[in-house]
Parts: C-alpha cells; sequence; structure tokens
C-alpha cells in the first residue's frame, strides 16, 4: 500500500525529474524511456477527490490502442499520483515481460 509520494517513487521503474509536492507537480520517466512525462494532480474544492492529467498515454506492442484512463481521479493526492504512475509501469513491465524492448515510441501525446 501506498503511503506517501515517496512510496510511489519508490517503483524501481519511475525516475523523478522533478517533483513539487505541494503543487502536484512531476516529471517522470518509465524504465528506459526517455521521453519526460509530466503528471498534474488537482484537488477538487467541493469534495475529498484528486485529479490527475499525464502529457502522456502508454501504447506497448501487446496493446492495440494507447490506455487513458476513464477515471482520472482518486480519492488522495498520493492514491491519484499512484494510479497515474502504476497505469504506466504495469503496461511497460507487462511487455518486457513478453519480450518487448523499450521504446520512446511507446508512449503517445495524451
Amino acid at each position: 500500500m501506498v503511503y506517501t509520494f515517496d512510496d510511489v517513487f519508490s517503483d524501481d521503474l519511475i525516475t523523478a525529474i522533478h517533483r513539487n509536492d505541494s503543487r502536484g507537480l512531476f516529471v517522470i520517466r518509465i524504465g528506459e524511456i526517455q521521453t519526460q512525462i509530466e503528471i498534474t494532480l488537482s484537488r477538487y474544492m467541493d469534495c475529498e477527490r484528486t485529479a490527475y492529467w499525464l502529457t502522456h498515454a502508454i501504447k506497448t506492442p501487446l496493446q492495440p490502442f494507447a490506455f487513458r484512463t476513464s477515471l482520472p481521479e482518486r480519492g488522495s493526492p498520493v492514491l491519484a499520483l499512484f494510479q497515474a504512475t502504476s497505469d504506466l509501469t504495469q503496461r511497460y513491465r507487462d511487455a518486457v515481460e513478453e519480450g518487448h524492448k523499450p521504446n520512446d515510441d511507446w508512449l503517445e501525446d495524451y
């Protein structure tokens, strides 16, 4: 379970290029892919939910289409960041386990 932003960044596939935890602004790389991905978190003012936006979606050779979540929000900023990163890392891991070599072409503009 994740409890802090540091827990999210403990995933060995995530490299933090820039972090501003208090503003909810993050720039990361996934695994061997050099393209930087920006993640922005935004807390709703009328409820206890946090929305997230990414600059890129992932499309590995295993996927017919790039993955874009239909529900980009969670109950806390930490869970929102975790969901945003795990959507990327899980698909990356699946493709690598199937023998595919990571490539910057796996990322598409969101």
